[in-house]
């Protein structure tokens, strides 16, 4: 008899496999292993709590009263060292570094070269060994070691003040996982020459290169800020106020720098409280742990769960009380794409969780995870998280329900099924005429409408040239017949051209339809690129009714040509005077200057000077202020081939719902200084399902009939006409405008005279349109003319039936 004993190993194609289902295919799960290590480990250089604190403040917000955390980040500001981690992201060949480069920077404690090969060797083993007991959020102890499998040439460099360690980690072809490291005992300057690292100076880099990005997708450079704050692993880090995570990018169109910041949305508070848990189901007995919820009512509606998992606002953070974030979840599958939670969103704080997961891993006789090794949350099939959720749902189904009975209540309105339908009805030919005129949809007035795309899902039109820095509106279409109600749509455009929005939810009652042609789901995508030549292609994937991913539909830039002419200010303006924008992302408010009345050399002086919540301008170097001085130079402001300057100043803000007033300023030898004023608005899209979205009756701080804004018409019942016509009360209004035609009349001309005018000056905001000087009345006046003249009849019809 022969005797033999060995030791399996996991074979190539199975480790390889474990690393990308868990990090290979995510940008965002990647670098958050990276940037929660960073974090943890400037805590315990510094002697920090891990949690920031910010959690607390949010917990003890009474019932009923507004949650802003912008206000709260201000107060924790400099309570704390301030610990930075800088992220490099790389995409242009220009750039003479690979291109799809990733560097992640800290200035933490660094890992000694016996640590750094216990957590690259010892895969999944207990790192609480490595952090001198200190606990952190590394659970699982594979992160590290997961990002440089999952991607190739990776690099890790590392100083702990006594040696500089160099690891490079590679798959052989054939060949398993290994690990090459070099080592410098008290380093000199030029030992750091070579790495990422400032000389002398603790801390650790880690550098890859992501080498295939339609697995693991760089988001475009609008929306990467976004995106990491965002994501719910990173949502903690990113609104501790003393973390800087600081973004470098370098890319087609330039290299731009910015702050990774993430406010929780502006809403009510629903509710907060705590209950008991007891998680002793199962193998292994626990004390009851503390729960503590708090539950927020959004003032917009929020992205929710799909496709892009990546990308959801709305659901509950689970968290523990190390700030350690587990899953965004409604914790019950039959409310995770319910309509009405659009808005809700809050936080479930479990105090104990950590030493649970803990038990659960390093269990002598069984060892198993709650969690996902994905990263993906909570493992259902474990019994633990299926005891977790199930309290979790038990206790929040009472507020879920409420939220639905609001939503439907909400729907049914104040106002008669007659009134609703004649006013539903006025606003679709609003919505189509004000998209035709401005080139937003199809067909102008006289052409004949298009034939159905023969595709389940198209681009219209399918390809398009672009202004650079100007944003184009074209139509996504999606027969209604080869989706399921609640599926989504994913949007990614090519480098240097953004799209949005890129995700989207398809609801077969709520979505907006094509006029032309009501089986088609119709979708409104902008589409820009600041690069002047670039081409290029939009490409989106929509889940079919299967759950499989229909055909892609693709749009073509074909050119992004230089702009058409601007008319020069008498002095300076803002253009527009109300900057639009996304939170956590760049966006920009546009000076234009006459070089004739401020000549080259002067200095522009921009300020805030009143805001709600956290917007603050950006200056070159990627830094948040209140507070710019520009010098005009010709070959930053000089708009090719024309007399006029053009001044980009760029802002941003953390979450919606927030707004600013900004100010510039230049003295150029007179008794007062030459002032422009712009506004600052985070509001909800207000293009969402029409642009013209909804009709009331109420009153208005301006004197006039009407007033447009954020998508509403709203009749002013203080105007002395519209009470002649409509009634001094709602109730009066309903009836009247259900029953007598010169109130149908009074709202139909209304309606046609907000649509006219915002339609002009959206043609004008987009440079498609200019008036001569001296002659501008006369022009507006013709325009809001033919305007009214190819549509009113269809507005007077449906108001008048």
């Amino acid at each position: 008899m022969h005797h033999e004993m060995f030791e399996p190993r996991i074979a190539t194609r199975e480790e390889k496999r474990q690393v990308n289902e868990a990090l290979g295919r995510s940008f965002c799960k990647t670098l958050t292993e990276l940037i929660t290590n960073s974090d943890t480990s400037a805590k315990n250089k510094h002697n920090l709590p891990q949690s920031s604190g910010l959690i607390d403040l949010m917990l003890q917000i009474p019932k009923g009263s507004q949650m802003d955390t912008s206000a709260m980040r201000a107060k924790l500001a400099g309570k704390y060292p301030q610990r930075a981690i800088r992220i490099e992201v790389v995409t242009a060949k220009s750039s003479g570094r690979p291109p799809n480069e990733v560097v992640v920077v800290d200035e933490a404690q660094g890992m000694s070269t016996s640590a750094l090969k216990t957590a690259l060797m010892d895969i999944g083993g207990d790192r609480t060994d490595l952090h001198g007991s200190v606990v952190g959020r590394n659970l699982f102890g594979r992160g590290l070691s997961d990002v440089i499998r999952a991607h190739t040439d990776a690099a890790i460099h590392t100083f702990d003040g006594n040696k500089l360690t160099i690891a490079r980690g590679e798959w052989p072809k054939g060949g398993h996982w290994r690990i090459e490291m070099d080592y410098e005992d008290n380093p000199q300057k030029k030992h750091f020459e070579k790495t990422y690292l400032q000389p002398l100076q603790v801390g650790t880099a880690v550098r890859f290169v992501i080498g295939d990005r339609k697995r693991c997708h760089i988001p475009d450079p609008p929306d990467i800020v976004f995106r990491l704050g965002n994501f719910f692993m990173l949502r903690l880090i990113a609104s501790d106020p003393n973390v800087r995570l600081n973004l470098k990018q370098y890319r087609a169109a330039g290299e731009a720098a910015d702050r990774v910041v993430f406010d929780f949305p502006v809403g009510q508070v629903i509710d907060s409280f705590s209950r008991p848990f007891s998680p002793s189901k199962g193998l292994l007995k626990f004390e009851p742990l503390k729960v503590d919820f708090l539950l927020v009512r959004s003032q917009r509606e929020l992205r929710g769960a799909g496709v892009d998992r990546e990308a959801r606002e709305n659901g509950l953070l689970i968290i523990d009380e190390l700030d350690a974030a587990y899953d965004l979840t409604f914790a019950d599958p039959d409310y995770e794409k319910a309509y009405f939670l659009k808005r809700f969103f809050g936080v479930v704080r479990i105090n104990g969780l950590r030493s649970v997961l803990e038990q659960h891993l390093n269990s002598p006789d069984f060892p198993t995870s709650p969690l996902r090794v994905d990263r993906d949350g909570f493992n259902l099939d474990h019994e633990f998280s299926r005891a977790l959720f199930e309290f979790i749902s038990a206790v929040l189904k009472p507020y879920y329900e409420k939220e639905k009975k609001l939503a439907e209540e909400k729907e049914q309105g104040a106002l008669s099924a007659e009134t609703r339908k004649r006013l539903d009805e006025a606003l679709k030919h609003l919505n189509k005429y004000f998209h035709e005129i401005t080139e937003m949809s199809g067909p102008g007035e006289g052409t004949p409408e298009p034939e159905p795309p023969k595709e389940p899902v198209s681009f219209f039109p399918r390809s398009t040239k672009l202004i650079a820095g100007r944003p184009r509106h074209v139509l996504l279409l999606i027969r209604d017949d080869v989706v399921s109600d609640g599926c989504e749509m994913v949007a990614t455009a090519s480098e240097g051209i953004s799209v949005q929005p890129e995700t989207e939810t398809i609801y077969k009652k709520k979505s907006p339809r094509w006029n032309t042609h009501e089986n088609f789901f119709c979708f409104r995508v902008t589409v820009s690129c600041p690069v002047v030549g670039q081409t290029g292609d939009v490409t989106v994937l929509v889940e079919g009714a299967d759950g499989n991913y229909l055909p892609e539909a693709k749009l073509i830039i074909e050119d992004v040509l230089a702009e058409p002419e601007i008319v020069p200010p008498e002095t300076m303006e803002f253009r527009p005077s109300i900057s639009m924008g996304r939170p956590g992302r760049r966006n920009n408010l546009v000076l234009f200057v006459n070089p004739k009345a401020i000549s080259l050399g002067h200095h522009v002086q921009l300020a805030i000077t009143k805001k709600t919540g956290d917007v603050r301008l950006i200056d070159p170097a990627g830094e948040r202020c209140d507070e710019l001085n520009v010098k005009l130079n010709a070959t930053e402001h000089q708009v090719k081939g024309q007399q006029v300057l053009r001044v980009l100043v760029p802002w941003n803000g953390t979450t919606w719902n927030q707004h600013a007033t900004v100010e510039a300023k230049v003295k150029i030898g007179g008794p007062s200084p030459i002032i422009a004023v712009a506004h600052i608005h985070l509001d909800e899209d207000d293009e969402k399902g029409g642009f013209f979205k909804e009709v009331k009756y109420g009153p208005i701080d301006q004197k006039a009939p009407s007033q447009f804004a954020a998508g509403i018409i709203t009749i002013n019942d203080q105007d002395l006409l519209n009470q002649h016509l409509l009634g001094k009360t709602k109730e009066e209004y309903d009836r009247r405008v259900s029953q007598d035609r010169l109130a149908q009349q009074r709202v139909a001309t209304i309606l046609l005279e907000e649509a006219s005018f915002r339609a002009l000056q959206q043609l004008y905001d987009d440079n498609k349109v200019q008036f001569p000087q001296r002659r501008e009345i006369g022009e507006i006046h013709q325009h809001v003319d033919e305007y009214k003249f190819a549509s009113a009849v269809n507005v007077f019809k449906a108001m008048l039936k």
